[in-house]
């Protein structure tokens, strides 16, 4: 594979960059993406209370806590 080396000089859109890459590559960055977006979904599902929470543990009415 080539690697071209561009000049810090010089600005580019990223749609200029999109539209020059080949069909191939365009699809396998969208397949990242996608691998990436759903990564992050999954991540985030797996442990929404600890987000939520913020560490307070949640008071269980049948185990009211006992003074110290």
């Amino acid at each position: 594979m080539a690697r071209h080396v561009m000049s810090a000089d010089r600005l580019v859109a990223p749609t200029q960059v999109w539209a020059s890459l080949s069909k191939d590559l365009q699809v396998r960055a969208i397949r990242l993406l996608a691998q990436l977006a759903c990564s992050c979904a999954a991540t985030h599902l797996e442990s929404p209370v600890k987000e939520a929470n913020h560490g307070i543990v949640p008071h269980d009415p049948q185990n009211p806590p006992r003074p110290s």
